[in-house]
């Protein structure tokens, strides 16, 4: 987002340095900042909400039976993909793929700090919580901190599956389920065995 000029018939837009040298103060410019900042997070709000909606929508067509095969397999490949198996900030629910090296996080979108371990979300620091999350206290650091890390999500993103595929996806859908979506639960190191979620079938969810 940036401040167009106003000189009719010119296109070109201000840079945050343009703008913090032509302001007449420090109070000015920290002024114009927080704006920018509040009319990036209404429509980061907006886009949410209409996402949010169309959800609701997909899930609404699924519970009343009005999707097809190809359509329910398809949403159910997009949550699990999408998901379950992305890791997202808690707050806002922006993407991210891996930690820089610091397990307390925070998100490039709403600027939340969050662990990367467990997820909190913890306010504007999540440095005080990480020291103490009981996820991290669960796993040994003998391979190496982001080893065990790795290992740690990996172990989260198969309950979650296999969860999601026992309790939302119906009997006959799930090992269907399972083979469109295989490819992705080998790039992020899960395994589920189609065989395995049939074996433990809970009863069928009324959809």
């Amino acid at each position: 987002m940036a401040l167009s000029c106003s000189v009719h018939g010119c296109d070109a837009l201000w840079t945050h340095a343009e703008l913090a040298a032509a302001l007449q103060s420090d109070a000015h410019f920290a002024d114009y900042v927080a704006k920018l900042t509040a009319t990036a997070e209404c429509e980061r709000a907006n886009v949410l909400s209409v996402r949010h909606c169309a959800e609701l929508e997909q899930q609404r067509r699924l519970l009343s039976g009005e999707l097809t095969r190809d359509e329910t397999l398809g949403l159910h490949k997009r949550h699990i993909e999408e998901k379950l198996l992305n890791l997202h900030c808690p707050r806002c629910t922006t993407v991210f793929d891996a930690n820089d090296g610091c397990f307390a996080l925070t998100c490039g979108s709403c600027r939340t700090g969050f662990c990367a371990w467990c997820l909190l979300d913890c306010g504007p620091d999540a440095h005080k919580h990480v020291g103490t999350c009981a996820l991290l206290k669960q796993y040994s650091k003998d391979a190496g901190v982001e080893a065990t890390w790795t290992l740690c999500h990996r172990a989260r993103r198969t309950a979650l599956v296999s969860e999601y595929v026992r309790s939302r996806v119906r009997a006959e859908l799930r090992p269907d389920v399972l083979r469109e979506v295989a490819g992705t639960l080998r790039r992020v190191g899960v395994e589920i065995a189609i065989q395995a979620v049939a074996a433990r079938m809970l009863p069928s969810p009324k959809v």
